[in-house]
């Protein structure tokens, strides 16, 4: 089952938490499997942010652990990544990620994205890091909400239930128009927990209409 086709994606930023509360990860559960395990629950991810272009290994890595419904955002940040959106040269970067395929949904680059990116990658959402990243849990209605939605959603602490209950709803109503969201936590204790919070959320919204 494509869990993509709601256009609701929830997930962490990153997928190792030191201080993780969530139990998710068994504690003899080896460090490298728990990319696997964390796709299993949650399709969609922030990679961790590049300063340069990443290497075959890293790249591969996050192809081979994630399911094929996999919905990888991927912020680029630094004097590369900037240089990158002010004009320079794709190329190296393109054929880095090439091997993710339709996994890539979101390139986030550190300000407006060159003109040729979406060209060069047909289908990602580029977005401005700086304009087009939302950081309150409240549903609102903020500026290009016709759009598609990137929210970090970063604590300090543990969501309130109505919080995430009110969040579901909202992201649900775009879904119904057709609109895409991504939300991410990225609490070092309370990410996975409340990432699954809101998904089991937005399931009874779903199922209730």
């Amino acid at each position: 089952m494509d869990r993509r086709h709601t256009g609701i994606h929830i997930g962490a930023r990153g997928w190792t938490f030191p201080e993780d509360v969530s139990g998710l990860y068994p504690e003899d559960l080896p460090a490298d499997w728990q990319l696997e395990l964390y796709t299993t629950q949650f399709h969609a991810l922030e990679l961790p942010a590049l300063e340069a272009p990443p290497d075959a290994e890293e790249v591969a890595l996050w192809e081979a652990e994630t399911l094929e419904d996999a919905a990888l955002a991927l912020p680029l940040s630094g004097d590369w990544a900037v240089r990158l959106a002010a004009g320079g040269d794709l190329d190296p970067l393109v054929r880095a990620l090439e091997p993710l395929g339709d996994k890539l949904a979101v390139l986030l680059w550190p300000q407006q994205p060159p003109t040729e990116a979406a060209r060069r990658w047909p289908g990602v959402l580029h977005l401005d890091a700086g304009a087009d990243i939302l950081s309150e849990a409240a549903p609102g209605t903020p500026p290009g909400s016709q759009g598609p939605t990137y929210r970090r959603l970063d604590g300090p602490g543990r969501h309130h239930p109505d919080t995430l209950d009110a969040l579901a709803r909202h992201l649900v109503q775009r879904a119904e128009r057709g609109v895409e969201s991504f939300v991410f936590f990225g609490d070092p204790a309370y990410a996975l927990l409340d990432a699954g919070a809101l998904k089991e959320a937005v399931e009874r919204a779903l199922e209730t209409g």
